[in-house]
Order: C-alpha cells, then structure tokens, then sequence
C-alpha cells in the first residue's frame, strides 16, 4: 500500500520549469511533461536530456528528471540529479523531499532524515514529509521521534491518510501501546477497508489487550485478514482460534 502511495507523493511535488525559456525550449518542457504524466518516464528522460545538452541550466529540469529516474529504479541517477538541483538552488524543499525518498529506498534511514528535515526547515505544512521522515525515523529504531512525526502527520492531512493510521499503529506495537495501536489500526480499516495487514495488526492488539487470549470477534478479524491474502495471519488463527 506505502509503496503506491510514495510514488504518487513524489510525483505531485514534481516543480516543472515554465520561465526563462525561449518558446522552443516551452514546447519541449511541455512534451517532458505529458511523457511525465502518462507514465513514460525513460521518454520523458530524453527529452529533458535534450534540453540539459542544451545548455539550459535549471534547477527544476534537475527535479524533473531526478524524478523520472526514480521512476525508473535508476535511483544512482535520481541522487545525482537532486543533488545537483539543490548545488543549483538550495532553498527548494522539494529537492530535499524527493532526495529523502531515494535514500529511503535505498535503506539509508539516517541520511534520509537528514533530508526530510532539511526540507521541513522550508515548507512544514506537506504532511508527507512529515510521514516519510516518521517511516525512516522507523527503520533506525527512533519510535519515540518516529510516532511525534506520525502525529504531526495525521493533524495536517485531517486523519485522513490511511497510512499515517497503519504505520503509527506498527510503531505503538512496538512500544506496547496497544490501545493507541488498536485505535490506528481501526481508524486505517475504516479508511482503507482493504488493508488486509491492518486487519492482522488488529488482531494483534487485541489478543495483547486480552493478556494473550482471542475472541470470537479477534477471531474473524483474523479471519478477514487471511480472505484479504494475508497469510502470516493464518498462525494466528491455528494459535488462538482452533476452539472458537
């Protein structure tokens, strides 16, 4: 689900270059643009190129195709190009963003917030900076950081996200917190009613809260969560609900 969600997240905070061109180099952003939005990322790659061969020098033609090549999985590309965006101009919270998010992917935890909070120091009201740096403030093991991001996060998208819910209900399981955890996991399903981990996370939960023990009801959570394809919820169920 993350995954979707990241790539959609990046690809709105794309800044495209529409001044100081002369009105071919216009049509050639436009058409890197339309290659952009219609998912034709190494295309989009070539025209951008074009224009760099060009000797246009542009910050947001850096973005642009740092972007694609992410995109593209070319993730030594996209660092090179974001890097060089932000040598260009240093000030532009996007650049930081989408540099976090290739670090992120790379399992570059710490560095990547090192980024995330670079770009909060220009822009703090994207809620997905804040998620991104909670998610890698995650993977270094910093709950306590992680879940006051998750939180700055769920109040600027209204409780909205279904992500904020899913992956700060994880961080309360780790930290014990299964009534808050319980509460995250509830709120994603009634968001994304799909989801079928945060059923199993649910469950979870539940059977801490009932100091190891599962009810009927933990029981057909459980249930859903294997009819949604979540197979490591199929232990649970031979655990805790043979008799029920």
């Amino acid at each position: 689900m993350h995954k979707q969600k990241y790539t959609l997240i990046l690809f709105s905070l794309i800044t495209y270059l529409m001044s100081s061109c002369s009105p071919s180099n216009e049509d050639i952003i436009n058409t890197a643009r339309e290659k952009m939005q219609a998912g034709k990322f190494s295309e989009a790659v070539s025209v951008i190129s074009e224009l760099v061969e060009k000797g246009v020098e542009d910050p947001s033609l850096y973005n642009m195709r740092g972007v694609a090549y992410f995109n593209l999985k070319e993730n030594s590309k996209a660092l090179t190009d974001f890097d060089k965006a932000i040598s260009m101009k240093a000030d532009d919270y996007r650049f930081y963003y989408n540099r976090g998010n290739v670090k992120r992917t790379l399992n570059r935890p710490e560095s990547a917030v090192e980024d995330y909070s670079k770009a909060i120091e220009f822009e703090q009201g994207e809620y997905e900076i804040y998620l991104n740096r909670a998610l890698s403030l995650m993977a270094a093991h910093n709950l306590s950081e992680s879940i006051e991001d998750f939180n700055a996060a769920n109040e600027l998208s209204n409780g909205k996200d279904a992500n904020v819910h899913f992956y700060r209900g994880k961080a309360y399981m780790v930290t014990e917190d299964f009534e808050k955890a319980l509460s995250d996991f509830n709120d994603c399903i009634a968001i994304t009613p799909e989801n079928a981990e945060a059923y199993y996370g649910k469950a979870l939960a539940k059977i801490n809260l009932a100091s190891g023990e599962a009810d009927k009801e933990t029981c057909s959570v459980i249930a859903k969560s294997i009819e949604l394809g979540y197979q490591p919820a199929t232990q649970l169920q031979e655990s805790y609900c043979k008799e029920k």
